[in-house]
């Protein structure tokens, strides 16, 4: 009963966790609708699809993911922070994506001449360089980690961006390579940050979900929680 408990405690300590500080607000989240796909029943708890170790490697993916995105805290409390410098300020890519729309309306509405817009897009492409390998470096393991069960992830991809209203979502094509060639595809189609960031959103929602829709899988992770806490 005890460890019941505790792993029931932990269990709303994680999720709490996965969602802290979140792309997406509370309202938002209440009208996604959970991945109820066959495939699920597959892959949900079994080693080779979504077991104990797998869903920790998707928690840290998350993690990382909103680091990039939204940036970093140095304590608990602490407000987030971006790494990425442009114009002698740091930013995070959903600031930079921002940014970048910014230049982009000032150019259409003649507030800045084609010399600044140019001088601005170069630095801005320089920066993008810089923030796309470290997306690279923390898709690695996630991408390892799905190598053998890629029919089945892109299936739930399909299934995720039909009930979410996320048809022109990049994460299809991306999905929908060969394996082996998702680094070559987003290095060649992610040209901006408006289109990275929202590339980042859909991963991170599709990739919390999935975790949500996988209760044997989080069970097991959980377990591997307590036994590591002994």
């Amino acid at each position: 009963m005890k460890k019941m408990l505790k792993i029931s405690i932990i269990s709303s300590i994680v999720l709490t966790q996965i969602h802290e500080s979140s792309i997406f607000a509370d309202e938002t989240k209440e009208k996604r609708a959970p991945i109820h796909h066959e495939s699920i029943n597959i892959i949900d708890g079994f080693p080779g699809g979504l077991d104990g170790p797998a869903v920790a490697g998707l928690i840290h993916f998350i993690k990382e993911l909103k680091k990039l995105q939204l940036g970093e805290r140095k304590s608990r409390n602490a407000p987030r922070q971006g790494k990425y410098l442009f114009e002698d300020k740091k930013h995070t890519l959903t600031e930079l994506a921002e940014i970048e729309q910014t230049i982009e309306k000032q150019y259409a509405h003649g507030a800045i001449n084609q010399k600044s817009y140019d001088l601005k897009k170069k630095k801005l492409n320089e920066v993008l360089k810089i923030v796309k390998k470290d997306f690279i470096d923390v898709s690695i393991p996630s991408l390892d980690q799905a190598q053998g069960s890629k029919e089945i992830v892109v299936e739930l991809i399909e299934y995720w961006t039909k009930i979410n209203n996320r048809s022109d979502s990049f994460m299809l094509e991306w999905g929908r390579e060969e394996e082996g060639q998702e680094i070559a595809i987003f290095q060649e189609r992610v040209q901006s940050f408006t289109m990275f960031d929202q590339f980042c959103t859909d991963l991170t929602l599709f990739n919390e979900d999935l975790i949500e829709s996988c209760p044997r899988g989080f069970r097991q992770f959980l377990d591997l929680l307590h036994n590591k806490k002994k």
